[in-house]
């Protein structure tokens, strides 16, 4: 119960960071148009590109490391990740200012967004920082001030937003700018708080062991990105930025499932995970993690049902009855195609834990590369031949590759019993589900909603729990107690 009350209290913070997207879309989807949205998206891509490169996986590395000192030590780990941050922040600067125009004409064929660009410079200096504490708060068990922290940035983030677009009509720019207030409030907050977990410089013997767990993830998160990025790259290039506008609509959906499932699994579980089997028999670790593996199937698969669905009717609702711009309604295709993609992802959270206890980051690098090589290809190949439909299933396949290959991988090399059959075949069964549920021909978009993804459910959850592509019977008698608690409650 300790672990699930971490879920919720973590998950609801990271759910409230996520939110301001989500609350947000219907103004997007009403004071943009779907290529000044388009410019967004890209900016948006560029911050997870540089924060990337400029962070060299530091953050994974700082989950795995922070159990192993203590002290004084553990204020020095710190510390040099936060002066690694400042350092080559402060490198990266000079650059970007320089050069600001010139990027914004490589990237959109003017110069015009070159302010634009500054701004978003300034964000990933403070994106950066922030995330220090936020990852101290969680490794601490501060879910008290997690949260908090949490929620005053969505509250000023959404406040501004809606000053700067609606009010101010600054635009794009506005949606930048106000990022900015909020994380640099966040950071004076934070940087108080847990200004004792920090030392002061940088440690050359830590910085190195940083780096060598840490730069496989550079490699690997390059892959990711690619994955997620270039195919809007692509269709900027060879469309247009409305076609990335669409696209990034459909993705905005889409990151419903991680805002509900990933992001908080992510945070709780290297917390709960890394330091529960780090001194299991390997055997017991491996059955551990395949466990966990099961577990992030079934609910993974009913969740992208659920969100696939309701979310078509959303964009529906949003365009009928709050001015959305009807140029969006092409992105409702896209939305079930971009949700497994974001599960594909998402079941790879045992692998990944694999590899780093048994020290083999290289092979989600590996791994990820080669998911990448084949999402530049399909994206040649099918945004031409399909638009922004062919993006999205260039992105899916890629992502289902990664966790197939990896998992394969995995199987051969530490004995692992990752079912790759089991993972295709329920996803297939959802898949098939979804579609027949799609069909049901409900007049009234608001009722179909919420029946939809009812009608899912009744369709999926036997399937789950009478045949063997389910739970098996250690997990039906958890739910069986826990149903039977709390109807004696």
């Amino acid at each position: 119960m300790g672990n699930l009350k971490q879920f919720f209290t973590y998950g609801f913070g990271k759910v409230l960071q996520a939110l301001i997207s989500f609350l947000l879309l219907p103004i997007f989807l009403s004071y943009f148009k779907p290529s000044e949205y388009g410019v967004i998206s890209i900016l948006l891509l560029c911050i997870t590109f540089v924060m990337m490169f400029v962070s060299v996986g530091f953050m994974s590395v700082l989950q795995k490391m922070y159990y192993e000192y203590s002290g004084e030590e553990r204020k020095l780990l710190v510390g040099t990740c936060i002066s690694w941050y400042l350092l080559a922040s402060t490198i990266l600067f000079v650059p970007v200012i320089l050069f600001k125009n010139d990027l914004s004409d490589l990237l959109f064929q003017s110069p015009e967004y070159g302010y634009t660009i500054l701004v978003v410079l300034i964000i990933i200096i403070l994106q950066l920082l922030v995330d220090i504490p936020f990852t101290i708060a969680r490794l601490e068990k501060k879910a008290g001030h997690f949260v908090a922290f949490s929620l005053i940035r969505l509250l000023i983030d959404f406040l501004f937003k809606i000053l700067f677009i609606i009010y101010l009509e600054r635009g794009h720019n506005g949606y930048f700018e106000s990022t900015v207030i909020a994380l640099l409030v966040v950071n004076i907050g934070l940087y108080t708080v847990f200004r004792t977990n920090a030392g002061i410089g940088i440690n050359i013997r830590i910085l190195k062991k940083f780096l060598r767990l840490g730069i496989p993830f550079v490699f690997s998160g390059f892959a990711i990105w690619v994955i997620n990025a270039s195919n809007q790259f692509f269709l900027n290039f060879l469309i247009g930025q409305s076609a990335v506008g669409v696209y990034a609509a459909g993705v905005q959906f889409a990151q419903i499932f991680n805002m509900l499932i990933y992001s908080p699994l992510s945070l709780l579980l290297p917390s709960v995970i890394l330091s529960k089997v780090k001194d299991l028999p390997e055997e017991n670790m491996y059955l551990q993690l395949y466990d966990l593996f099961h577990f992030l199937l079934i609910v993974g698969t009913i969740f992208c049902g659920l969100i696939s669905l309701a979310s078509i009717d959303l964009i529906e609702i949003l365009i009928q009855y709050f001015s959305g711009n009807p140029g969006y309604k092409e992105s409702l295709h896209l939305i079930p195609i971009l949700t497994f993609s974001n599960f594909f992802y998402y079941i790879s959270i045992p692998l990944g834990y694999t590899l780093l206890i048994k020290n083999k980051t290289e092979y989600v690098s590996f791994s990820g590369i080669l998911a990448a090589s084949l999402a530049v290809g399909l994206n040649l190949l099918l945004i031409k031949l399909a638009g922004v439909i062919g993006a999205a299933i260039a992105t899916c396949s890629a992502y289902l590759f990664y966790s197939i290959f990896g998992y394969s991988l995995s199987n051969r090399k530490f004995e692992t019993r990752f079912s790759m059959p089991k993972l295709i075949t329920i996803c297939v069964v959802a898949g098939i589900f979804i579609l027949i549920v799609i069909q049901f021909p409900i007049d009234n978009i608001i009722l179909s909603f919420f029946l939809k993804p009812t009608l899912f459910l009744l369709m999926f959850i036997p399937v789950l729990w009478f045949t063997p592509l389910g739970l098996n019977h250690s997990q039906k008698q958890v739910i069986d107690t826990y149903i039977k608690t709390i109807l004696k409650k």
